[in-house]
């Protein structure tokens, strides 16, 4: 639930590391303030006899030191530890390596990437693999205004486009796939804070789902609620929640 919200944050994590900006964890994770741990639950509702459950499925712990670095990630389902991973680069800093570790398995992944710019387009190509390349481009205010990801022969693969009002928020972004097809369109609200309050989401340009968010004194977002078209009554009917925590330092 939290992954597509988290769409909004794309632009700022590409350009980031594109123009080498420094940041930590908290930023990449999209946290404000000096958060030592998060915890994310996200619940289904069911109805049933005029009744209504909300049943936990899903939770993820990360942890942070004291500098924002996240140093430990845990998630569970339905109550029972799944999986647990900790993110490290290697010694010449070049190398993201990743370690994921599930009961009685332990899997490493490394992965070595490259970055070519210049000042208007931005090619993003993986070393280990010559499947396809990405290719950036940025406004003058240097937001992301499209994401596109080729074939090795140039054929379009899928292709993001953005957005944004006077303030750089992001108001509206969609994704096309194969030869330029439209499959989902977001577009967004924000308070005065510019803290995301509302995301609308279409798919083939039809009415799919609805978002709304609540936030703590920091900025931290603390609810995420999610409304999608009931089929027979055809009004925005409760399906999910999400409920975040947080432990400052």
């Amino acid at each position: 639930m939290r992954l597509l919200f988290k769409i909004v944050f794309i632009s700022c994590i590409l350009i980031n590391s594109v123009f080498g900006i420094d940041e930590n964890d908290w930023k990449r994770d999209a946290l404000e303030y000096k958060v030592k741990e998060f915890a994310e639950n996200n619940y289904v509702m069911e109805y049933k006899f005029e009744q209504t459950n909300k049943t936990l499925i899903r939770k993820l712990v990360k942890k942070y030191d004291e500098k924002g670095k996240r140093v430990d990630k845990q998630e569970y389902r339905y109550g029972i530890l799944h999986a647990e991973y900790i993110d490290k680069l290697d010694d010449t800093g070049n190398r993201f390596i990743n370690t994921k570790y599930i009961p009685d398995i332990r899997r490493e992944s490394i992965t070595n990437r490259t970055v070519k710019s210049n000042k208007k387009i931005v090619t993003n190509t993986d070393e280990m693999s010559f499947y396809s390349k990405n290719r950036y481009m940025y406004d003058d205010n240097r937001n992301v205004i499209e994401w596109a990801n080729y074939k090795h022969d140039g054929t379009l693969l899928s292709k993001y486009n953005y957005k944004y009002d006077k303030k750089g928020n992001i108001i509206e972004d969609t994704f096309n796939g194969i030869n330029g097809v439209l499959k989902w369109k977001n577009i967004y609200k924000y308070d005065n804070k510019g803290q995301i309050i509302e995301k609308t989401v279409y798919k083939y340009e039809s009415l799919y789902a609805k978002y709304t968010f609540e936030y703590d004194g920091f900025g931290n977002m603390t609810e995420e609620f999610r409304y999608e078209p009931d089929e027979e009554s055809n009004i925005m009917k409760l399906i999910g929640i999400s409920e975040y925590e947080y432990i400052y330092w």
